[in-house]
């Protein structure tokens, strides 16, 4: 009977054992699940921000384009860039600083001051 005895507990504590893994593992599926579930709902917000923003993101750089350019001495390219990008975004401040550097060397201290 003490070798039956030692078996029946035996089991128990494995099934105690097996329960408690499945338990951690449930567990970490519903973490892993959560997980998932804030990375999507980062994910939508981030696409609703570029989505309602990009125009402004696409004006930024259009800004930040004609700089290098400007840079190359490309002003005539730069200047265009420029224009479009606050055609697009006029509360583009940078835009303004880039399109009065363009026109600063050649004197054109007039065109500036329309902006």
């Amino acid at each position: 009977m003490e070798l039956a005895e030692r078996q029946a507990e035996e089991q128990a504590y494995q099934a105690q054992e097996k329960e408690e893994a499945d338990e951690r593992r449930k567990q970490e599926l519903l973490q892993a699940e959560e997980s998932t579930q804030e990375a999507i709902r980062e994910g939508i917000e981030e696409h609703a921000r570029l989505a309602r923003d990009g125009w402004k993101l696409e004006a930024a750089a259009k800004v930040e384009r004609a700089s290098t350019l400007l840079q190359s001495h490309l002003v005539d390219e730069a200047l265009a860039l420029c224009r479009d990008a606050l055609r697009q975004d006029p509360g583009n401040l940078h835009g303004y600083l880039v399109l009065a550097a363009a026109h600063q060397p050649e004197s054109q201290l007039e065109v500036c001051r329309k902006f």
